[in-house]
């Protein structure tokens, strides 16, 4: 969730899985990374996912880039 510490306006930015962790926004501001995964599949399945902050077209965390891990449970991202 962004909040907009000006207004209080609240945005939702990634939605879709369990769980979310390690959240980070790039140097400009303009990107999140984060890693994510559905119980009961972690560690197995984390996903490191990338999103535009402001011009996102979905939250839906499988609408952004994959940047490392998936589905498949071969690759983690974190153990």
């Amino acid at each position: 969730v962004s909040i907009d510490v000006r207004d209080g306006y609240t945005k939702v930015l990634a939605r879709g899985n369990a769980s979310y962790s390690h959240p980070r926004v790039s140097s400009n501001g303009k990107k999140l990374a984060y890693i994510t995964w559905n119980h009961p599949a972690m560690p197995l399945c984390t996903e490191l996912r990338v999103t535009d902050i402001y011009s996102a077209k979905s939250n839906e965390s499988c609408d952004h880039k994959l940047i490392a891990g998936g589905r498949e449970g071969d690759t983690a991202v974190i153990r």
